[in-house]
């Protein structure tokens, strides 16, 4: 049991050094891709934010790749404990999208509730 509760504090360290930038890069495609989409911004706020909310799963997909790209030395650590690569990816995408769904499912609450109000 102590084992398995090293472990997870190995793959949270990893997520929570990639969560800031991956969630950057997911809002930084989320714009971009907003733009594209709707260039006079006619979007509500909403739905927009919705859509940006998804793209921070995406966000660590793509800060993963980079890192494996450029700091491939990183992984050493992990290693040592027992943790391949495609463990702390898996963990990290799991954590990122299961942060994305408890967030939207917050905000969809969020917004009917107003909905009712109004």
């Amino acid at each position: 049991m102590i084992y398995l509760k090293n472990r997870s504090k190995f793959h949270f360290v990893f997520f929570k050094s990639r969560i800031l930038s991956a969630s950057g890069i997911g809002i930084l495609f989320g714009l971009i891709a907003q733009m594209s989409i709707d260039p006079e911004y006619q979007t509500p706020i909403i739905q927009m934010i919705n859509k940006l909310l998804l793209f921070i799963p995406i966000g660590m997909i793509f800060k993963i790749l980079i890192e494996e790209i450029v700091n491939k030395d990183q992984y050493y650590f992990f290693y040592n404990q027992g943790i391949t690569k495609v463990e702390l990816w898996i963990t990290s995408f799991i954590l990122s999208f299961s942060i994305y769904i408890i967030f939207n499912l917050i905000f969809t609450i969020w917004t009917r509730s107003l909905r009712l109000i109004a």
